[in-house]
């Protein structure tokens, strides 16, 4: 599914979510196309420190919709390059805050609270 926001000379004149036929006249029209489905990414990280210092490889998969298609377009220069960015920006702050791993059973660690650390992600998100 994907939006299409029209433009003349530069003002929005509508935004077409539905599926369909719609008509509009050819005159000075400007189309901005945006996907609505549920797009995949996957955010290749480099060396990552953990709460030691320990440097770490990870990359993590992004799940990710467009909820407001006329944002997307206009208030971002690549909507593409900001979710990586974010993304990235979010792995390298969580790791930072938990070990690796731990000899203390106690202590949540990345290796074995996977899901407590996928909420410390979504928190930051």
């Amino acid at each position: 599914m994907q939006a299409v926001i029209i433009t003349v000379y530069g003002k929005i004149l509508r935004v077409e979510m539905t599926p369909g036929v719609h008509w509009m006249a050819p005159c000075m029209v400007e189309k901005h196309y945006v996907n609505l489905a549920i797009n995949t990414m996957r955010v290749d990280g480099s060396s990552v420190p953990d709460s030691n210092g320990s440097p770490m490889n990870i990359s993590t998969i992004v799940n990710y919709i467009v909820t407001d298609p006329v944002a997307s377009i206009y208030n971002v220069e690549n909507l593409y390059t900001f979710i990586h960015t974010q993304a990235y920006d979010v792995v390298r702050r969580v790791c930072g805050k938990f070990r690796y791993m731990s000899n203390d059973p106690e202590e949540i660690t990345i290796l074995h609270d996977g899901h407590i650390i996928a909420g410390h992600m979504k928190q930051l998100l």
